[in-house]
Parts: structure tokens; sequence; C-alpha cells
């Protein structure tokens, strides 16, 4: 049943990739599952690899900073592979692009349904506060030598909100409440 589900799935983004059309000039080909705002270009799609979904699909720098935020990668091996490399890099509105230096191995060397988390903050760290993308190069390899290369982007907006005091500060005294001995 597992087998007829991942061939069914991957019969369908095989009509589905093959229906769009690399944009001119591009060797890149664009998911067409829906993932907006984020977006999956295909740069190579040779190993037996399928990119479901990204979530969260956008980025709120500050609360991702504090919060140490992750984001999940769902993908599908319909065939076994000899491994899936995760590469995080950011893409600052006015600059340069900046590779964080982390590697992230995920899933497994069996066919199947995976999830990995992916941590963000290495990569936040680089556009210092600003408006970004924050990007994924995937990298699968199958048994055979095969390989897929997926990049995906989603946008990043600057934390707005007003930073978290560093103490509470109330006009309340603690007041403890203690039970006498007894139970009285």
């Amino acid at each position: 049943m597992l087998r007829t589900t991942i061939l069914f799935a991957l019969a369908m983004t095989t009509t589905l990739a093959a229906s769009a059309a690399p944009p001119p000039g591009s060797d890149t080909v664009s998911s067409p599952l829906d993932s907006f705002p984020a977006r999956f270009d295909y740069v190579s799609n040779n190993a037996p690899f399928v990119v479901f979904d990204i979530a969260p699909r956008t980025l709120n720098a500050a609360a991702a900073l504090k919060a140490f935020k992750e984001l999940k990668l769902t993908f599908v091996a319909t065939e076994p592979l000899h491994h899936v490399d995760i590469f995080t890099y950011v893409v600052p509105t006015s600059g340069n692009p900046a590779e964080a230096p982390t590697r992230v191995a995920c899933g497994s060397t069996i066919a199947g349904h995976y999830s990995c988390s992916v941590p963000t903050r290495e990569a936040l760290l680089l556009l210092k506060g600003g408006d970004g993308l924050f990007g994924l190069r995937i990298e699968a390899e199958g048994i055979e030598g095969e390989r897929s290369t997926v990049r995906i982007t989603l946008p990043v907006k600057a934390g707005t909100g007003k930073p978290v005091p560093a103490k509470v500060v109330s006009p309340m005294p603690l007041t403890l409440l203690v039970a006498p001995l007894g139970g009285r």
C-alpha cells in the first residue's frame, strides 16, 4: 500500500513538473505544487526524491532567532537514497547571498516519507535583523549516483515588535502563602 501511494504521488508530481516549463534562460524548474510564498526550484532532478512541503513558509527574523525556530521539510524518497543533505543560506534585500556553516543530514537510506527539522538561527544571524530570503539547498543522491538539487526560498521579515523586558516588573509585592503544619 505504501509503495502504491508513493508511486501515485511520484506520478502526480512528475506529471505536474512536466507541465511547468523552465523560465527562459534558466535551467531551474519551479515546483507547480502550491507553496506560496515559499518557492521551490528543482536545479536538477535525477535522484528518486520529491520535496512535498516546507513549514512555515515565512519567517519573522526576531521571533525565529529568539525561539530558535526550526523549519520542517517534508519529502518522499521513492527508491533508496545514499544521502540527503541540507545547507542553509540567506539573501539580504541589499547584499550578496551568504551561506551558513550548517549541514543537516536528513532521512534514511530506505524509500519512504520523511520529515526533517532544519535550524534557522545560524543563517538568520547573517541577515543582521533585516529583511531578505531564507534559503535551503537540498542535495539528494541515489544509490546509483543519481543526484537532485532543490532550492527552497522563503521570505524573512525583520522583527518590528517591542523588545521583551529583561525582568518582570510588578507594582505588587510578592506574597507567599504557607499552610501551617498540621493541615489547618
